[in-house]
């Protein structure tokens, strides 16, 4: 904790002294993390120390120590996680050479990993003591076998953290994407196919503090519209103040844009097959919505377009992932729960399955446990048996303990836990059909702690989760598609179920149009596959090349003026008529107003942006200010901040006035 303490004081005080004091931190992290102890209490453990990771990487990236970065990125994220993973690890090579030494070491970390899970009491007695003495003899003869085998020639780095070297094997099917903010600075690591080196891109309009009220607007917006959870829902309802257009919009120009201009995928669109970026967000970034960030006011301002997004917690586990292919004798599981107690009826599942089938039957092994079947142990056991599963049903994230999160089945829940004690060989997808499989703990944002890593945990290369709701009317449909093209191929694990969901979520698009917002968000994970969404009710936003005109917020009130207009753009000529526009509405309806001068506020972007948020820091988002009426007039954020100053009023004479023009 020391340790800890001393690389936060140098970060905060940009002291030279803060790579080494990350490093003495990260150095003792494992000690502090012990394996021998319960996974829950690593858990318990690992949240004093839950902004080390975003922390280090930040201070790596500031010294110009990118491959550093990666390096800690893996050693101090998803420490319970990787932990779990080397455990699990095969030892193929170890085998081939030392035979009894691997055999000892398999059979000490089947017995270590499950002494660690939770709940586990030794066989025939309660006594809690006898569990600890055997984590403790277990952890210490583990230590014991991997330093004989370091010893060994050619097992020098045997099932250590992976060094800057072997990350360039992670992008062997595409870029891989890090992006870190911590503080004040934001930055974007890129490893490219068949590159030593580590790209950098800057992210200077983001701070932490952005990323953290992004994630507190969407959580908002969602919990307004109720989609948290899969099941039947009116559609066409939307929520006219709904900022999460706002959110998306940041997204693109701040954090994805950038990385695509870097790719130079914005100006080299493929006519026929996209590349595919696997994401690998840190701290709060964890979540949000980086695969369906977009202006969709504009065409052609959306990831979706030029890309394939998936995601992973670590670069270890694509490393890890190696492509499954179904053959002849393979199977696939489906479960189906449509009626659960205390939840509501979905009828989805039926037609859900039923296209699943349609797909998979004829060409290899198809079981499905429906209802009153799906039990837990069913469940668990049938996994056993199938090389890919389909879950259908609710599911939700426990915010007290999110071990256990999990699927509600017919006679309980299907908890994290019990997943993670599982320990499945040669499997490839698992689609989770249910809410919240990817939402993750948002006290551990870096430990992966949620359902779809559950499944990469226990031995699934491949997981399509969901961020949030599904409209079970809509579940059919992309099951269908992604297993239509899944089966084309018959493999997943080289991007085929990221190509798989997005060419669903395409047709999605094509059925209930692009602005139809909430209906569906999905991730694959490749760790995870890819994303369903974004699908949006109306755009809100305001690209930087407009004006912005707002009531006065904080500095220019004291002018005692309604409004104030701001000229954005690269120059005067590229906002003239509509500043113009602007100006007669105002005169027209008797409202005072503040030209911003040229001279100060146009320009770059980054300076606009710098400027806004001098004078307008209530209406400020990730360096994008938020325009969220539906005629971009007004804020709602100035209304929540500043309420009876009459600015509903200003705003409604302008709207008005603008609805008389036909504006």
């Amino acid at each position: 904790m020391h340790a800890l303490h001393w690389a936060t004081l140098a970060s905060e005080h940009s002291y030279p002294c803060s790579i080494e004091a990350f490093r003495a931190a990260i150095d003792l992290l494992p000690h502090f993390i012990w394996l021998g102890s319960t996974t829950a209490q690593r858990y318990h453990d690992i949240s004093s120390a839950k902004n080390l990771a975003v922390g280090a990487v930040s201070a790596a990236i500031l010294s110009s120590e990118h491959t550093l970065a990666l390096e800690w990125l893996e050693y101090a994220r998803c420490v319970v996680w990787s932990q779990s993973l080397m455990l699990r690890s095969p030892l193929n090579t170890l085998q081939s050479l030392y035979p009894e030494l691997a055999a000892a070491l398999q059979t000490v970390s089947d017995r270590l990993h499950l002494v660690s899970s939770s709940g586990f009491t030794s066989q025939g007695t309660d006594d809690s003591s006898i569990t600890i003495e055997n984590r403790l003899r277990l952890s210490r003869d583990y230590s014991a076998l991997l330093s004989r085998i370091r010893a060994l020639s050619g097992f020098e780095d045997f099932l250590q953290p992976k060094k800057g070297d072997a990350f360039a094997r992670a992008a062997r099917h595409g870029p891989v994407v890090v992006i870190n903010c911590h503080g004040q600075h934001c930055a974007a690591l890129v490893i490219l196919p068949n590159q030593a080196s580590v790209g950098h891109v800057p992210l200077p309009n983001v701070t932490e503090a952005d990323a953290r009220k992004a994630q507190t607007d969407m959580r908002s917006s969602l919990q307004r519209k109720h989609i948290r959870e899969r099941g039947v829902r009116i559609m066409g309802q939307q929520d006219p103040n709904d900022c999460f257009a706002a959110v998306l919009a940041a997204l693109w120009y701040n954090i994805v844009k950038p990385v695509l201009d870097y790719l130079g995928y914005t100006s080299n669109v493929p006519a026929e097959s996209l590349p595919h970026i696997t994401w690998c967000p840190t701290g709060i970034l964890s979540f949000l919505p980086l695969h369906a960030a977009g202006d969709y006011s504009q065409p052609g301002s959306r990831v979706f377009s030029y890309a394939v997004s998936s995601y992973t917690p670590t670069l270890t586990a694509l490393l890890a992932s190696n492509p499954s292919t179904l053959t002849p004798d393979s199977r696939v599981l489906a479960i189906g729960q449509a009626a659960t107690a205390n939840h509501t009826p979905l009828p989805g599942i039926i037609d859900e399955i039923a296209s699943i089938k349609s797909h998979i039957g004829h060409k290899h092994g198809f079981s499905q446990l429906m209802d009153d079947q799906a039990t837990k142990n069913a469940v668990l056991s049938a996994m056993q048996e199938h090389h890919w599963v389909h879950l259908a049903c609710h599911a939700s994230q426990d915010v007290k303990d999110p071990t256990k999160s999990g699927f509600f089945l017919h006679d309980g829940t299907l908890d994290l836990m019990a997943i993670n004690r599982c320990s499945f060989r040669n499997k490839g997808l698992a689609f989770l059909s249910a809410c919240q499989t990817a939402k993750g703990d948002e006290e551990l944002a870096d430990e992966a702690v949620h359902l779809a890593s559950g499944m990469l945990m226990a031995g699934y290369p491949s997981v399509i989760a969901t961020m949030w709701s599904v409209a079970d009317s809509d579940a059919p449909l992309v099951a269908d598609k992604v297993y239509e093209q899944l089966m084309k191929k018959g493999k997943v694990g080289n991007g085929e179920a990221g190509r798989a969901l997005h060419s669903a979520v395409a047709e999605l698009r094509g059925k209930v149009g692009e602005k139809e917002f909430g209906r569906l968000k999905t991730k694959s994970i490749t760790s995870y596959a890819g994303v369903i969404g974004p699908i949006i009710t109306r755009a809100q936003t305001v690209p930087p090349t407009l004006l912005c005109l707002k009531p006065q917020p904080k500095n220019c009130m004291r002018l005692q003026l309604d409004f104030c207009l701001i000229p954005m753009g690269i120059g005067e000529p590229s906002v003239g008529p509509q500043i113009a526009e602007c100006q007669r509405v105002l005169e027209k309806s008797g409202l005072t107003y503040k030209l911003h001068g040229y001279g100060t506020n146009i320009g770059p972007w980054s300076a606009v942006s710098k400027a806004i948020y001098d004078c307008h820091a209530a209406v400020h988002a990730l360096g994008t200010p938020r325009i969220a009426t539906d005629i971009r007039i007004g804020t709602r954020v100035d209304r929540q901040i500043a309420p009876g100053t009459g600015n509903d009023g200003k705003v409604q004479r302008v709207v008005d006035i603008l609805a008389q023009d036909k504006k």
